[in-house]
């Protein structure tokens, strides 16, 4: 018994480590691109209510799109999934060169959103499916630490490559990286249908409540709140930097690169937090600390680069120390064997709230001005923290699993 329990723990190793590989050069694609998109449509002559409106339909493509991922996992494995989508992700920034029509940009948004959101299903069911439940927040914490060092500099390479030769030369580097990164989890995922599952034994009961209990749903619920106020920071904080405050790219991408070093530096602390201390009192500590940057914004006194570095660096505290929490107690809740379901369902939660966010932000935006968009986010950020506060019951073998 001692040698396929060995054999079963190298080959999970293995997945790990090729999972974190091809996370990294899909995270690099998103790191240089997406700080760079609202000035894009900008350029272009578009309003906030475009940023937004590219922002929902990136949304809505994930909304549709996840859950099928997360099947198809289960069905067939992560390879060619994986491989697939990383090629559709290159041919959007060939399109992307093509034309420079708002209307072209929303299509490629919605094209790129299917493909792109590929990875979050099948990279987290494969994490969940292959570590044991003991060390989830930190291998979650590696998991978050692995797409922020790929994404570590991108925003100070965009934005010179921005500054210097246009969206153009951007485009083309996006289009070679995810041609890459589909080669490598064709290549590196190929074989990890018939690994050997090394997860604890689950009861009957543990699957009923993992699939469709109580617990599940509010996690659900919880991530399109998160995702609603997420995904609108992520958004207009560089509408704002470069409309109102009239920052360069360069300083926005300096911005971003500040919050991933950050996010770099305490994601997997954060996710040994979790695995210590209980997953709910460190997500209500991460989303606490999430939801100050957007009151600051929206109160005003916000108008220097140096304040927005120290909202950037804020907001990316409470990421790094919520998102292993959160990701490892999804992962806690997912059914053996429907790993990629489970994700996927999950995952779809999450879309909604990407949907709404940019949606509402580009309206509230235009019609309100940037601090009442703000201002939206913090509020939904504090219903999610008094939502998990007061509904959220962590099962005991979660809250008292150590770090391992």
């Amino acid at each position: 018994m001692e040698r396929p329990r060995r054999e079963g723990t190298t080959a999970a190793r293995r997945v790990v480590i090729v999972v974190l590989a091809t996370t990294a050069l899909w995270a690099l694609v998103s790191g240089l691109f997406q700080p760079f998109l609202p000035l894009y449509i900008a350029s272009l002559g578009g309003s906030a209510t475009d940023v937004g409106l590219a922002g929902a339909v990136t949304g809505l493509a994930y909304l549709l799109a996840e859950g099928v991922w997360g099947l198809t996992f289960d069905r067939v494995g992560a390879a060619r999934p994986l491989a697939i989508s990383r090629f559709v992700t290159a041919a959007v920034f060939v399109g992307y060169l093509a034309r420079t029509d708002l209307w072209w940009v929303y299509l490629l948004q919605f094209l790129r959103g299917v493909s792109e959101v590929a990875m979050a299903p099948i990279g987290r069911a494969l994490l969940a499916k292959h570590v044991p439940r003991e060390g989830r927040g930190t291998v979650m914490g590696m998991y978050f630490t692995t797409q922020t060092l790929a994404r570590s500099g991108t925003g100070i390479v965009g934005g010179g490559l921005v500054d210097t030769l246009g969206f153009r030369a951007l485009f083309a580097i996006c289009a070679v990286s995810s041609l890459a990164s589909g080669l490598v989890a064709f290549f590196g995922l190929r074989h990890t249908v018939d690994v050997v599952l090394v997860d604890a034994p689950r009861t009957a009961s543990d699957s009923r409540r993992a699939g469709l209990g109580r617990e599940f749903v509010l996690l659900s619920i919880l991530a399109g709140f998160g995702f609603w106020a997420q995904s609108g920071w992520t958004t207009f904080l560089p509408l704002y930097s470069a409309t109102i405050l009239h920052f360069s790219a360069s300083q926005i991408g300096l911005l971003s690169t500040i919050a991933g070093v950050v996010v770099l530096l305490l994601t997997v602390p954060g996710g040994r937090l979790a695995d210590r201390l209980g997953r709910k009192p460190v997500l209500v500590a991460g989303l606490a600390i999430t939801s100050l940057p957007s009151i600051v914004v929206a109160s005003g006194i916000a108008q220097s680069f140096l304040a927005l570095a120290w909202l950037s660096a804020g907001m990316a505290v409470g990421n790094a120390i919520g998102n292993p929490a959160r990701q490892a107690l999804i992962a806690d809740v997912a059914p053996a064997g429907r790993q990629g379901l489970a994700m996927g369902m999950y995952g779809v939660a999450e879309d909604v709230g990407f949907l709404i966010g940019p949606l509402m932000g580009g309206l509230l935006w235009d019609r309100a001005g940037p601090p009442i968009a703000f201002a939206s986010f913090a509020l939904v950020y504090g219903v999610t923290i008094a939502l998990v506060i007061i509904l959220l019951r962590v099962p005991p073998q979660v809250r008292t699993t150590g770090a391992g």
